[in-house]
């Protein structure tokens, strides 16, 4: 009897680690589509205030600033100094390579090319060409915020 409790304890621990895993994830892309939503508001916003040149200087701004409501799991700015202390399954802003870095908790499926550290640097990126096929006509061709190097998260 006791070694079927232990086998069934132990498929709800794994299905208890895959659903937490599972939930950070879900979280963590649900707060970067609000932020890259909040991204295209603020350039709506200049671009109804006829200061469309001044969307190049997004790519600097914390990307936080652009929500109503920053998320409880938002620790603040932190350069390479003080980041290590965030504790993981937060966000914070690192203004001097300018990106917002989550830091991952339940990171068994999870995997980076950030020099083994389980987290996400995501960063503004306006790119401004050629507009059409029309030559002359110039504006803003990619607005986007995205992960800075790619990330996989297999969970199945």
């Amino acid at each position: 009897m006791l070694v079927v409790v232990s086998i069934i304890s132990a498929i709800l621990l794994d299905r208890v680690k895959f659903y937490q895993e599972q939930a950070e994830k879900t979280t963590m892309e649900a707060t970067a589509a609000a932020i890259q939503a909040g991204l295209h508001l603020r350039m709506a916003g200049y671009l109804a205030t006829d200061r469309a040149q001044d969307v190049v200087f997004l790519v600097a701004e914390n990307p936080m600033d652009w929500l109503a409501r920053k998320p409880d799991s938002y620790a603040g700015s932190f350069d390479r100094i003080g980041a290590e202390n965030v504790p993981e399954g937060s966000w914070y802003f690192d203004p001097s390579a300018r990106s917002l870095v989550y830091r991952v908790r339940y990171g068994r499926a999870f995997g980076s090319d950030s020099n083994g550290k389980k987290e996400v640097r995501y960063r503004a990126n306006v790119q401004y060409g050629q507009l059409g096929d029309t030559p002359g006509i110039r504006g803003i061709k990619v607005l986007e915020f995205v992960p800075v190097n790619p990330y996989r998260w297999d969970i199945d």
